[in-house]
Formats: C-alpha cells, structure tokens, sequence
C-alpha cells in the first residue's frame, strides 16, 4: 500500500507539473513571435489547472506569472498585472508572506504600481 501511495503522489504532482510545461510552451513560442498560439496553450494550462484537484497549488501561481509575462510581450500592462497579483495571493497562501518568491514578486509589482 505504501509503494501504491508513493506512485499515486508522483502521479498528481506529474499532472500539475505538464500544465507548467505546456504553460512555458507557450511562453516560449510567444518569445519566438507566435504570442497568439503561446498565450492560447498558457491559457488552456491555466484553465485546465484550476478545473483540476490541482487548482489550489502553487503551481497555478506559476503558470499565471508566465501568462503575465505573455501579457506584458503584448502590451497588455493591466492583464498582465492582474495576473501576477493572482500569483501573489497564491504565493501567499502557500509559501507565507515571507517566502523569497512572495518576497520577490511584492517587490516587482510595487515597482510597477509606483511607476
């Protein structure tokens, strides 16, 4: 019973961790100019990620910060804002306020609310 466990834990962390992958996909193609398709599949992960018994992880917080950046490759300041204050919340709630990831992303949204 205890190997099932073992295997059935690498398994739901697996899931989670392919909806990143398919997220940095899609931030990847969106460096390499096919934003439109990239920010679709980061979305699609994203979507898929909160239906799923995932949706509370920080990995969600992960995928919204690589949509973000998608966003801000667009010009899209306030999604892409948005989206990375849905990660801190996220961050938040998992790591603790003074987590280094918190810590870090704080940092740059101040920077961009004091800009």
């Amino acid at each position: 019973r205890r190997d099932l466990s073992a295997v059935a834990a690498h398994l739901q962390g697996s899931s989670a961790n392919l909806l990143w992958a398919d997220a940095a996909y899609g931030d990847a193609l969106a460096l390499d100019g096919k934003a439109a398709k990239g920010e679709d599949l980061a979305r699609e992960a994203r979507a898929k990620m909160q239906a799923g018994k995932d949706a509370g992880s920080s990995t969600l917080g992960e995928i919204d910060l690589l949509l973000a950046d998608i966003r801000s490759r667009q010009s899209d300041a306030a999604k892409a804002h948005a989206l990375r204050e849905e990660a801190m919340q996220i961050f938040q709630r998992v790591y603790g306020a003074n987590h280094p990831k918190t810590r870090a992303l704080a940092a740059q949204l101040n920077r961009t609310n004091s800009a």
